[in-house]
């Protein structure tokens, strides 16, 4: 505890302005450097910072300490690290720790009661940890010291602390994003020609446009795939169908935007791949948009054409 004491005096005399005149020391008290003590406080409630400012003005004061002939001037309040340290006569110093406590517990039932509120949030359509990254801009640290957002993963939670308007404002920001994601299915089919006039298992709608695409040829389907999936931007989807002699086609896409109000979905990299007994190649890449509720046929591919259709519908 001494070398600690001595260790603290001399981190607040070193910390002094050197000496001064004669007329500036008689405008100030000065003490004997027998007269002094010096003890330390610790916040309990508040950063040791801020009521280190909130003190200096009420009970802070500077004084002079005869040593060696010399005054020097000295600060009875000084930060060292997470405490304040007094460094006065014992009168004073007693009287300026019975004002620190009194201080931080005021402070403390200010910020804190009046100022502050509590939230508990558990997002419901996106992860916890996305939800916390969403509130980075609003990070900021309290007047005890804590954070204003704490994220408690194995409950998916979060706990916001702060002003009723920030709050709102955090609240507001996740609520924006906490959605549920779109959902829709995607039917693809493969299309190949065929000189039959039997049905040919091909949606009236998409044969009457087909007729118009490509009027000489007569198709029939090969291959139906199904799929119900939510729409998040750069978020793959992927679907396939394998057709009878057993070539797999794989359609893939990433989608960039949904119209909610359409159904329709802008993609990117949409490909589509066939993978046979012998190897695979990638028939066609594109960057297209499927309008909701109609066929899009992406292409065809080979001497007798197979096509791949794509629908995609408000899931249900």
């Amino acid at each position: 505890m001494m070398k600690k004491a001595l260790l603290l005096a001399g981190l607040v005399l070193a910390c002094t302005p050197t000496l001064v005149t004669a007329q500036e020391s008689s405008n100030n008290s000065t003490v004997s450097a027998a007269d002094l003590v010096l003890e330390h406080y610790s916040p309990r409630y508040v950063n040791a910072n801020s009521l280190y400012k909130l003190a200096l003005g009420m009970v802070g004061r500077n004084f002079y300490v005869e040593e060696r002939g010399r005054s020097n001037p000295v600060s009875n309040l000084a930060i060292l690290g997470d405490e304040l340290i007094v460094y006065d006569t014992a009168a004073n110093t007693a009287r300026v720790l019975k004002a620190l406590g009194q201080l931080d517990v005021e402070a403390s039932s200010k910020s804190e009661a009046e100022s502050y509120e509590t939230k508990s949030l558990r997002p419901q359509h996106i992860g916890v940890g996305d939800a916390y990254l969403a509130l980075t801009p609003f990070l900021a640290p309290l007047e005890n010291g804590r954070v204003n957002v704490t994220l408690v993963a194995p409950q998916r939670l979060l706990v916001l602390r702060d002003t009723p308007e920030r709050l709102a404002q955090m609240t507001s920001a996740l609520n924006a994003i906490d959605v549920p994601e779109p959902q829709v299915q995607v039917t693809c089919m493969l299309l190949k020609v065929t000189k039959s006039s039997a049905d040919t298992n091909v949606p009236e709608e998409l044969a009457k446009e087909l007729a118009v695409m490509l009027p000489d040829l007569r198709f029939e389907s090969a291959g139906l795939a199904i799929v119900r999936t939510g729409i998040v931007p750069d978020r793959q989807v992927s679907v396939s169908t394998r057709t009878a002699d057993n070539v797999r086609y794989e359609l893939t896409f990433t989608p960039v935007a949904y119209d909610s109000e359409s159904g329709s979905v802008s993609a990117r990299s949409c490909r589509v791949d066939s993978i046979g007994p012998y190897g695979g190649e990638t028939l066609l890449s594109t960057d297209t948009s499927f309008r909701g509720g109609a066929y899009t046929v992406l292409g065809a591919s080979g001497a007798e054409p197979v096509l791949m259709v794509v629908r995609v519908d408000r899931a249900k």
